[in-house]
């Protein structure tokens, strides 16, 4: 069942993961929430994924503006006819305080479109 937790995207988000059952996935999935986050507060979502990946691996799926998630490489984001620049759809996976990530793809930021880039 899906439950709502109010409080701190950052502070709250290793507790979060923590809290999951050990046979549950630890999938975190940001669209357009992060992009509202300081420089600081990114950083600090990030190192508190990465510490929680200590335990458990974590896997963060994002669709974010260009940048938002500075890991994942994102050179030549399509923008649509009216020249809306699209989200970049992209996979931080963390592992042992280890973070590896990928492109996805590009997604129209109302989800009417995908460009999808990464290997099957």
């Amino acid at each position: 069942p899906m439950q709502l937790v109010r409080g701190d995207a950052v502070e709250a988000v290793g507790d979060l993961v923590a809290q999951l059952p050990a046979h549950a996935a630890a999938v975190v999935t940001t669209t357009w929430v992060v992009a509202y986050f300081s420089r600081e507060q990114r950083a600090g979502f990030r190192d508190a994924l990465a510490a929680a990946s200590h335990a458990r691996p974590i896997v963060w799926i994002s669709a974010e503006g260009q940048g938002v998630v500075d890991s994942i490489p994102s050179a030549g984001v399509p923008s649509d006819a009216n020249g809306v620049e699209w989200s970049v759809l992209g996979r931080v996976m963390f592992a042992g305080g280890d973070a590896d990530s990928e492109l996805l793809g590009y997604v129209h930021p109302h989800g009417s479109a995908l460009d999808w880039r990464a290997s099957p």
